[in-house]
């Protein structure tokens, strides 16, 4: 009883951003009060608070080096015990954790191995909604703002909005809206030609892997014949990418979103 009050309280301070007390219960409760090793949902927990903290850089580095352990050790421990469904969250931290070590390469290939299993055998909402933010956020960080958004953001608020996953779906706009300013930046660099703009975007939201090339599902009149189209990222990629095609069509989509109420 006492470990789930603990895990509760430490998950309404990572809430309420208080990563430092976040941690510190864990270190007290669990490090030197009890010895048993952290439930999922705790270290899950642990590891964002600690890779949340802002300090010194030196004290930063040795937090996602801590947070790297941990998720290590995770990742090992649930797939030597056949949760692959745990491994699967873990896996998606270990690219987030690669991502703040600014090893960009090595976090898409993690993220292309989760995907090619989720779209293989599937997951939970949440954990794909998590995959579709970690991927969008790794595609922020190489400038690809264009691909972020069509594939990954939108999907995801999407999804979130219809599932009454606010936070999930407050986290998604408050990206897509990251990546609809580095489109319209890219107008903003040749306003005297958006066309061969909208074509160079379209060029990059192309960029991508196998699941493009290798696992795109049979389309009859429109209509996929995959059972699992649902995880397909190119799924409604037309839809979408009419939303950026111009400078005014990106206007009004960063208006919109603001405007969109989240509750």
């Amino acid at each position: 009883m006492r470990k789930r009050v603990v895990s509760r309280t430490a998950q309404i301070y990572y809430l309420q951003a208080r990563q430092l007390e976040t941690v510190g219960l864990y270190d007290y409760e669990f490090t030197k009060y009890d010895q048993r090793p952290l439930r999922r949902d705790m270290a899950h927990i642990l590891i964002a608070a600690l890779t949340s903290i802002v300090d010194e850089e030196h004290v930063m580095q040795q937090n996602t080096e801590r947070a790297m352990q941990l998720c290590v050790k995770n990742l090992f421990e649930s797939t030597s015990a056949g949760a692959q469904h745990d491994a699967l969250g873990f896996r998606i931290a270990h690219a987030h954790l690669l991502r703040k070590k600014e090893m960009i390469k090595a976090a898409d290939e993690c993220l292309d191995g989760v995907h090619r299993d989720i779209y293989m055998y599937g997951c939970s909402e949440r954990t794909y909604l998590s995959f579709l933010l970690e991927a969008g956020r790794n595609l922020l960080t190489r400038k690809n703002g264009p691909r972020a958004y069509c594939i990954y953001f939108v999907p995801c608020l999407e999804r979130a909005m219809a599932r009454s996953l606010t936070r999930e779906a407050q986290q998604a706009r408050g990206y897509a809206l990251q990546a609809l300013r580095q489109i319209g930046q890219l107008y903003d660099g040749a306003p005297e030609n958006p066309d061969a703009v909208s074509i160079y975007i379209e060029a990059k939201i192309s960029e991508g892997t196998f699941i493009e090339t290798d696992m795109r599902p049979t389309v009859v009149d429109g209509v996929s014949q995959d059972p699992l189209a649902s995880y397909d990222i190119n799924d409604d990629f037309e839809r979408v990418f009419s939303l950026i095609r111009s400078p005014d069509a990106v206007a009004a989509e960063i208006k919109q979103l603001d405007n969109l109420k989240l509750e």
